[in-house]
């Protein structure tokens, strides 16, 4: 039924989506918001209605999810005034992981402007709420909906002004805790005090020691105060410090919409001599006893926190250093029980020395930096740092590892739903392991990892997984020797253990690595699959030393749009080889990529059982040993030929040897449309080994292949070499050899059906094929061609020794009716009738040789 109410609604694909998860029990969550402008939008969303991809105008990450209530979740994110400029009627709320379009608001056009030169942008809050029964559960939202989140801002107004209003009535409305803003001479400037205070009933805080300049004396120093929100809906005191010889007073700043109270208070004179009169507000200050009970303790560091006596009133305190003051790594910590003095791991929690417990606290992000990580300390401190702060945080957190650049020794990831982000760039290795190994089969981690690392080591791997299932992983390598290294397996995982790498998502910008992508089986070859349903992040591109994907047994692998480079021809580099590798895989897609400059083949696919391979583009392929471009070989692992392999629409340019091969043993594979460029004519190619002389190839299709077809594909400047294969079981037609390869030479199109005649016989149907090559061992004579199909063709002979004759007779009619014997490499066509017998048309040797 057509919706014709509600501006918000639920789509029927996100119904159907959320009924399933709920059935499954597994959590899901809302990516992001896509925010589109559609002409002539109707004023109602229909529940079939799916992204409008041609008008979306922008798409940003879900920042903050809220429980309303047990059956209402809300979506919420920021537009900050730096995005844009665009205009949009059209609010979506997606899930990326499974592409589920769920909820869908038509609203209002809303202008969205960014900051440009003298224009100030504007910051929007956009939210979606979904109502569906128990979705908090489904969610696993537990976290009530933030205020930001909904339209509360009167509410708030009212209870910012309360809250100031009543710590004037209390306390006055200028006043100072202790020697907080305390102005005092030095060195030619005036130190301000670090401390608190407040400011017309707002509170002003200073974590460190401030200077200023007053350079016509006298004057009055001001603390000018205002509150301020944030992207996020956050509001906060904000301040400056004016100098001015005039008595200021609080005022309005206009250039705001709206106007922005400012509120000002004098706090210290300084004398025509330099000398200084402080003149902060005594008012009703509070005393050193609420102070302590009442407000944060400082303390220096949290490295001195663990040898302090702090106060036993106190009930929160503040770390303003890590080492030492200043040093960047502040944190708040709150008083949770008691225990040994001196206990701490670094950063998470300590005991002071009069045995109360502090923990750290935080929000939705728990920053590695409070384990007092960073570049000075030797790369196993940090790793052991790092290790703390993931057992203090535990599963499903979000972990940051900072802006600055480090170095850490291997870390080992055990945690489910662990979320792993940074923006510096890290030196260091990641295992990642489920913590239940060996124990269960169900070892789902689903991480989310997304960091910059580099070395100059480059025999590390980035990142090494073990044992584990589900997740995404983008690593900005630099230097390493893998990137994403699935590691040997001990014999102790057995076969029952099978795929212990799976189901994960790699990507990453890369260079100066040997490998991309490495997974290596067991070292007694015990594991049936090392990976499993391994997928590259499409537009993820790099430059690798070796190969950018190495894999040795895999049950499924897909690589799409990615674009893989090697270090150019010029440089002469001499461990280049595949651009893809693959040994002993199920299946595996391969589409829609750039593959550039490989050493040697730039797919090398053996053993396989499926394949789907399209649409690739290569470039000069091969150049550091004469190969095709795409080589299958091997058997299949369960014995068998490809079932329902394809490849199709590839493009392959100046290969140092071919463009395609399928090799014995290989089968079931159709091959279409494929386009091989100047086969042989590799122009950067600087192996040792030359590259021989003879024809080359756009495919090559040896014999020991079976059910091979091919038909459409086309050669430029080169040939193509099709096997009828075992039992003559391939096809191969319509493919195009443009000969002289600039369009107005000859093309000659090969349509052979191959019988392959190396046994002795006197009578040949040729009624399947359009190409004999006789191979005849012993002196036979041929008086009998038989063609049982309906229609007469033209059928080849091509003799590869001298071994047979051909008989004159009524039914096999040869010019000057006499007997002929073919001469190595000599060629005869017949008309073959439908009706048994045949007329020779031409012969491409000179001698008539009469048996």
């Amino acid at each position: 039924m057509a919706n014709t109410t509600e501006t918000k609604i639920l789509t029927t694909a996100g119904r159907n989506f959320l009924a399933q998860v709920n059935a499954e029990e597994s959590p899901f969550k809302v990516d992001k918001l896509i925010f589109a402008n559609i002409p002539n939008r109707a004023d109602f969303p229909q529940p079939e209605d799916g992204v409008p991809t041609e008008y979306v105008v922008f798409e940003k990450a879900v920042e903050r999810r809220g429980r309303l209530g047990p059956n209402v979740v809300i979506y919420s994110t920021t537009l900050t005034s730096a995005e844009g400029p665009f205009e949009f009627n059209w609010t979506g709320a997606y899930n990326e992981e499974h592409d589920v379009l769920l909820a869908i608001d038509h609203h209002t056009l809303t202008p969205k402007n960014e900051n440009r030169p003298g224009i100030a942008g504007n910051t929007l809050v956009r939210s979606m709420s979904l109502e569906y029964k128990d979705i908090a559960e489904i969610t696993n939202i537990t976290v009530d909906a933030s205020t930001w989140q909904y339209d509360s801002t009167q509410r708030l107004a009212k209870m910012d002004n309360d809250a100031a209003q009543a710590i004037i009535d209390q306390n006055g409305k200028d006043w100072f805790i202790a020697d907080g803003f305390l102005v005092t001479p030095q060195s030619g400037s005036f130190k301000i005090q670090a401390g608190a205070g407040y400011v017309s009933g707002n509170r002003v805080s200073m974590e460190y020691n401030s200077s200023i300049q007053v350079l016509e004396k006298p004057a009055y120093i001001y603390l000018d105060a205002w509150r301020e929100g944030t992207p996020t809906g956050q509001w906060e005191t904000k301040y400056n410090f004016v100098v001015s010889a005039d008595e200021l007073d609080d005022y309005q700043d206009t250039a705001t919409t709206p106007a922005t109270p400012h509120f000002v208070c004098k706090i210290a004179q300084v004398m025509g001599d330099g000398s200084v009169s402080d003149l902060r507000p005594e008012g009703e200050s509070a005393s050193r006893d609420w102070v302590v009970k009442n407000t944060q303790y400082l303390v220096p560091s949290f490295t001195q926190a663990i040898n302090l006596n702090i106060p036993s009133s106190a009930k929160s305190l503040k770390t303003l250093g890590y080492d030492q003051e200043g040093d960047g790594v502040s944190f708040e910590y709150f008083l949770s029980g008691t225990g040994t003095p001196g206990d701490t791991d670094n950063g998470g929690y300590f005991v002071d020395q009069s045995g109360r417990k502090w923990v750290l606290q935080f929000d939705d992000v728990i920053h590695i930096k409070a384990w007092g990580v960073n570049s000075t300390r030797m790369p196993e401190d940090n790793a052991a740092r790092i290790r703390a702060a993931l057992n203090f945080g535990g599963n499903g957190k979000h972990y940051d590892f900072g802006d600055k650049d480090y170095s850490f020794g291997e870390v080992l990831l055990e945690k489910t739903k662990a979320t792993l982000r940074g923006s510096g760039t890290y030196d260091g290795e990641l295992l990642i392991r489920h913590s239940a190994y060996l124990v269960t089969h169900d070892f789902d981690m689903d991480f989310d990892i997304h960091l910059s690392m580099k070395t100059e080591d480059n025999t590390k791997s980035a990142v090494k997984y073990h044992y584990c299932s589900k997740g995404k992983c983008v690593i900005d390598g630099d230097g390493y020797n893998v990137v994403h290294h699935a590691i040997h397996h001990s014999a102790e995982l057995g076969p029952d253990w099978g795929q212990p790498v799976r189901r994960i998502k790699f990507g990453g910008a890369y260079r100066n690595v040997n490998h991309f992508i490495k997974g290596e089986n067991s070292e007694d070859n015990n594991i049936s699959f090392t990976m499993a349903d391994i997928t590259l992040i499409p537009s993820t591109e790099g430059t690798a030393l070796i190969s950018h994907v190495d894999i040795d047994t895999i049950d499924g692998f897909t690589c799409h749009s990615q674009v893989q480079f090697f270090p150019g021809h010029h440089i002469g580099n001499q461990t280049k080889k595949h651009n893809i590798i693959l040994k002993k895989y199920t299946w595996a897609n391969i589409a829609d990529n750039k593959f550039f400059e490989s050493g040697e083949e730039a797919l090398l696919l053996i053993d396989g059982t499926r394949l789907i391979l399209h649409d690739n583009q290569y470039a000069w392929p091969g150049q550091r040993k004469p190969c095709y471009a795409v080589v299958i070989d091997g058997l299949p692992i369960a014995g068998d030929y490809f079932s329902q392999s394809i490849i199709h629409d590839e493009n392959v340019i100046r290969p140092s040897l071919g463009g395609v091969i399928i090799k014995a043993g290989s089968g079931r594979i159709k091959l279409h449309d494929v386009e091989t460029h100047y086969p042989g004519r590799n122009e950067r190619y600087y192996g040792t080994t030359p590259i021989p002389d003879g024809d080359k190839y756009g495919i090559e299709v040896e014999d020991g292949t079976i059910d091979v077809k091919t038909h459409d594909n086309y050669v430029r400047r080169g040939k193509f070499l099709l096997s009828g294969g075992i039992g003559q079981s391939n096809t191969h037609l319509k493919n195009i050899e443009d000969i002289n390869g600039d369009g107005s030479g000859v093309v000659s199109e090969t349509v052979p059906r191959v019988l392959t005649l190396d046994y002795s016989t006197n009578k040949v149907d040729v009624r399947r094929f359009s190409m004999v090559n006789i191979k005849q061992p012993t002196p036979t004579i041929i008086d009998d061609l038989e063609n049982t199909d309906s229609e007469s063709k033209l059928v080849i002979f091509r003799a590869y020794n001298g071994n047979t004759t051909f008989k004159n007779s009524s039914l096999l009619v040869l010019k000057g009716s006499k007997d002929v014997t073919v001469p190595d490499r000599g060629v005869i066509t017949f008309l073959c009738m439908s009706d048994g017998s045949a007329v020779e048309q031409s012969r491409s040797f000179d001698a008539v040789l009469e048996a």
